[in-house]
């Protein structure tokens, strides 16, 4: 199986050349006839040609961002040739026949473009040269006339994808304010009102599964009409939150874990209320079984109590309604008049829950390698404080995230990770380097992220984990490190880190300045770049990539295609 870069040279540049050779044929027949249209004006005609020269490569340009999705391939900006009649759009001279746009034996044409003027989120101006060379008898250039053609292009925002997150075996993402996703799918956790439910296996839900995005249940239904802008992706379980502070779950829910009141499970998404009833949510997050929610402040969780995920004070049962967590009110829980302002991302398996409080990391839950970072290995019940008087002392926490797997004979443990002004501090289990401190000793305090290699002199804007690696942004760039079997540090590799690495660049796609925002979780990442495009990469076991393929495993960012933006329009 071929990676999608592959495929795509192998469309892309058969289509260039024909584009190329198209737009060049209809400018080379309107300078023809335009030549017998000014056969007395010869000056007239020497300026027309330039300015169809000047317009042939805005056409070639334009035809160019078209394949490449809105980004620059050519040009010293993109570290190439500037855009010629003999070019491909790249630069590099590819067409030997086509030196000239127009030329006879009297005059000859050909057009030059460099660097685009402006690039912008959804727009952008490119300025052609166009020049006419007036030739003596005996071949040299006796006069050169020129042209500049100025054109905005702009394309439509109608689909372009604001966030993507990804759960065991399986991935969502937010696009248009509306969610899509795809992979696993045996509980309804895609959210499309299909399910077969327990005791279906992984294996056995083939058949309901998808390998590309679908449209999780909305119209109708109670998400009609709403726009979502955040979600969450558990084990099994996802939920979304709208811009009108409401929270809406689906998949399984044999913890409570959908917030209902019940224990059934539900392949579209049902409203969560009980005690958030008329409160306007801010913040949602998720873990395992579990789920939790902030609104006026306050932390609310409900599903599996076990480890003390909910922070209920309990470890034994399950919780079917949102329920507020424990206050305990010392120096190191949380204080009864506590304002939360973020809850911990991410958390398919772990049994770990996290929330940022007046810039400081609370976490509870289970603690086996110390990932509630209170410097313990014992599991808390009630939100703990992180220790702050180290690494972190006079740092405010941004974000943070957690994931790991439950603490069983077969091994495995959580992490957590955290942005504090502008750097990135990791705490827990650390078998395969997921702390990034270049070593593999777990902590139950912070430590700093390595920032000697590629992460030196950057900020870092946020951070996103998954079951043994983790990845930042930084400078609207990605770097991973961890665990790295499966292709989820997106190097290129198939092989562990326990430091940062550059997540792959690829020029037009993904590269080290274009991306929005990213999403971790379970054995992948993800990132959304500029354009709007969703790219994935590494564990691939049933189509949680949504490139289309199962069981190919992506060890550099691959486009979750459906979810390409819809075609440019241009407005000259």
């Amino acid at each position: 199986m071929k990676h999608a870069k592959d495929l795509n040279r192998g469309f892309i540049l058969p289509t260039i050349l024909a584009l190329s050779l198209t737009i060049i044929g209809v400018m080379t027949a309107l300078i023809v006839m335009a030549g017998s249209s000014y056969k007395d004006g010869y000056v007239d005609r020497y300026q027309k040609l330039a300015d169809e020269a000047a317009e042939a490569g805005s056409a070639y340009a334009t035809a160019c961002l078209t394949l490449s999705v809105h980004i620059q391939t050519w040009g010293p900006a993109a570290g190439k040739g500037n855009l010629k009649p003999d070019t491909d759009c790249k630069g590099d001279t590819t067409y030997s026949s086509n030196t000239y746009v127009y030329n006879d034996s009297e005059v000859r044409s050909y057009f030059v473009v460099s660097d685009l003027d402006y690039s912008v989120q959804f727009s952008a101006q490119v300025s052609a040269r166009g020049y006419a060379e007036v030739l003596k008898p005996d071949g040299t250039v006796q006069k050169t006339y020129t042209s500049i053609q100025k054109k905005i292009i702009s394309w439509p925002t109608e689909i372009a994808s604001q966030m993507s997150a990804s759960g065991t075996n399986r991935t969502c993402a937010v696009v248009n304010f509306q969610v899509y996703c795809w992979g696993y799918n045996a509980y309804g956790q895609l959210g499309d009102g299909r399910y077969l439910g327990p005791p279906n296996n992984m294996e056995g839900s083939s058949s309901i599964d998808s390998t590309v995005p679908v449209k999780v249940y909305q119209e109708p239904g109670v998400m009609a009409g709403k726009k979502i802008v955040k979600i969450f992706v558990a084990q099994y379980h996802t939920c979304a939150l709208s811009d009108d502070g409401l929270m809406y779950c689906w998949g399984v829910n044999s913890n409570g874990q959908l917030g209902t009141g019940t224990t059934t499970d539900s392949s579209v998404p049902v409203q969560v209320k009980g005690a958030l009833n008329g409160k306007v949510i801010t913040d949602i997050g998720g873990t395992n079984n579990a789920t939790c929610a902030i609104a006026a402040g306050k932390i609310y969780c409900w599903g599996t109590n076990l480890n003390g995920v909910t922070g209920l004070e309990t470890t034994s049962g399950y919780t079917v309604t949102p329920t507020p967590v424990v206050a305990k009110n010392t120096s190191t829980t949380l204080p009864t008049n506590y304002t939360a302002t973020a809850l911990s991302t991410s958390g398919s398996r772990a049994r770990v829950m996290c929330a940022i409080v007046s810039g400081k990391a609370y976490c509870w839950g289970q603690n086996d390698a110390g990932s509630v970072g209170d410097g313990t290995t014992s599991q808390k019940t009630v939100p703990t404080k992180v220790v702050d008087t180290g690494v972190l002392s006079g740092k405010t926490v941004t974000s943070i995230s957690q994931d790991g797997y439950v603490n069983t004979s077969s091994g495995g443990f959580s992490h957590v990770c955290a942005v504090a002004s502008g750097k990135v501090y990791c705490w827990g289990e650390n078998n395969e380097g997921q702390l990034g401190n270049n070593s593999y000793t777990s902590s139950s305090s912070p430590v700093a992220v390595t920032t000697s290699g590629v992460l030196s002199g950057k900020t870092v804007q946020d951070v996103q984990v998954g079951l043994r690696h983790s990845c930042v942004m930084a400078n609207n760039g990605v770097y991973c490190w961890g665990l790295g079997t499966s292709g989820q540090l997106g190097d290129g590799t198939s092989s562990s880190k326990p430091y940062p690495v550059t997540v792959s660049q690829q020029p037009g796609n993904l590269t080290d300045s274009n991306v929005v925002s990213i999403g971790a979780g379970a054995n992948r990442g993800c990132a959304v770049v500029i354009d709007g495009r969703t790219f994935c990469w590494g564990l691939n076991s049933t189509g949680q990539i949504g490139d289309g393929t199962k069981y190919n495993n992506r060890i550099v960012p691959t486009e979750s295609l459906f979810l390409r933006p819809v075609g440019n329009q241009y407005i000259f």
